[in-house]
């Protein structure tokens, strides 16, 4: 499977844990700055706990039996098949994870854009001990990087002072950061909900923080109370600002109000301890390579279904072969040219085409040391000339790039499936 869908996985399965104990047992604590370090370290941890070196055995059965390719695709008229087929499952979703990127990452910069123009227009200048941006626009306040954004002749000279020490607060302690670093996580795992549902949560978190540093300076509570209501009147300009107005308004109340959470409570963060150590079980766990003999009877045969292997041996063991190396074999120019080989080289059995036989024949082989094939066999055929087509076909195969195992040549079992298809609408193909 390709290696970018392997490390989204892991990383949308780390970032879903540890949200969830996140909305289970924290977010309606007041531990405001505990969460916000909470959600921010989530993010970076789902990131890079995915390119962490870190690995741990375990012995392989039939579950770890990965093919190395994406099914090859074999149709009649294969001279034009290979253009008219389209594209792997895996070659469509990496195209539209990263057509989601892209669309995502623009609209990050149109707004980070539209901010450095709002501030080219209307100028910069310090006042009340901040960098104001005096907007002309109708809009809620809201703070960005050092900066506060702010139409001061809409804004009552006695709510002024209440407004600008709530983007104080947003600016000493760094809430633009989070929003910009949310925001990429957002592009990057933009197809996972939990990212969006953390993104509004560290949000109203950064508002919760704002409004109990205004109220320790000692504003009155009842007239912020009213402040923060008459507040959520004005057009939002960007999403990357801190706004003085969130869509919260019940949740902000109801915090400024809540008694302090016992600090025994604390404790509850300890909870994602055991969450760490199964991500990290999860994110490290690797299959054992398996070895097997060298000899003729060594090779791997299938059921139908492939539930059951059976690894037959001879009591002599001459070479080990394994079946995972940390260099795996390379045909000549990689994927692209072994799918090319087979349907080039490959003719749909007219016995198959007569009797309308589809479905996928899956073969094994050993690469050598020098890169030769041998030990040929099919785990899973479908008949009707098709299984022989293939066996022919692969004896045909020229040397591989042998895989590698410290450094060293070794003999790899490669598998390949070979999937023959028909146009279903036609009761006859040309």
């Amino acid at each position: 499977m390709n290696a970018l869908i392997i490390y989204l996985f892991k990383s949308s399965v780390s970032l879903i844990l540890l949200f969830l104990v996140y909305w289970l047992f924290l977010r309606h604590e007041t531990f405001f700055r505990g969460n916000r370090w909470y959600l921010i370290v989530t993010g970076i941890f789902s990131i890079v706990a995915p390119l962490l070196p870190l690995e741990w055995n375990i012995k392989p059965g039939v579950a770890d039996w990965v093919f190395s390719l994406e099914p090859i695709l074999i149709a009649p008229g294969r001279e034009d098949f290979s253009q008219t087929v389209g594209m792997s499952l895996t070659g469509t979703i990496t195209i539209a994870y990263l057509t989601g990127v892209a669309i995502f990452l623009s609209r990050f910069l149109f707004r980070v854009l539209l901010l450095f123009r709002i501030i080219s227009r209307s100028g910069v200048h310090w006042g009340h001990g901040l960098r104001i941006v005096n907007m002309s626009a109708n809009c809620s306040p809201f703070s960005f990087l050092n900066m506060v954004f702010i139409n001061e002749k809409d804004v009552p000279g006695s709510h002024l002072p209440a407004i600008l020490a709530h983007e104080e607060v947003h600016i000493r302690q760094g809430h633009t950061l989070d929003l910009l670093f949310s925001e990429l996580l957002s592009a990057l795992f933009w197809f996972n909900p939990v990212i969006w549902l953390a993104g509004r949560e560290l949000r109203a978190i950064h508002e919760y923080l704002a409004d109990k540093g205004v109220l320790r300076r000692g504003f009155e509570q009842a007239l912020y109370r009213n402040l923060i209501l008459e507040g959520a009147i004005g057009i939002h300009v960007s999403g990357l600002g801190n706004n003085f107005n969130v869509s919260l308004l019940n949740k902000r109340l109801i915090m400024m109000t809540k008694s302090r959470t016992s600090k025994l409570m604390a404790g509850k963060y300890l909870i994602a301890l055991p969450v760490v150590v199964l991500i990290a079980f999860f994110m490290s766990a690797k299959a054992e390579p398996l070895l097997l003999s060298a000899s003729s009877s060594g090779l791997v045969e299938a059921a139908d279904t492939l539930e059951k292997t059976v690894f037959k041996t001879n009591k002599k063991r001459y070479e080990e072969i394994f079946s995972e190396a940390e260099v795996m074999p390379q045909f000549s120019g990689g994927p692209e040219d072994i799918q090319h080989f087979f349907q080039e080289n490959i003719n749909y059995p007219e016995e198959a085409i007569k009797k309308r036989v589809t479905g996928t024949v899956f073969v094994t082989f050993i690469v050598n040391k020098d890169g030769t094939i041998t030990n040929i066999k099919i785990l899973k055929g479908i008949g009707a000339g098709c299984d022989e087509e293939v066996l022919r076909v692969v004896k045909m195969m020229p040397k591989w790039t042998p895989g590698k195992s410290k450094g060293e040549p070794v003999n790899v079992i490669f598998n390949i499936p070979v999937k023959f298809v028909l146009d279903k609408d036609k009761k006859t193909d040309k």
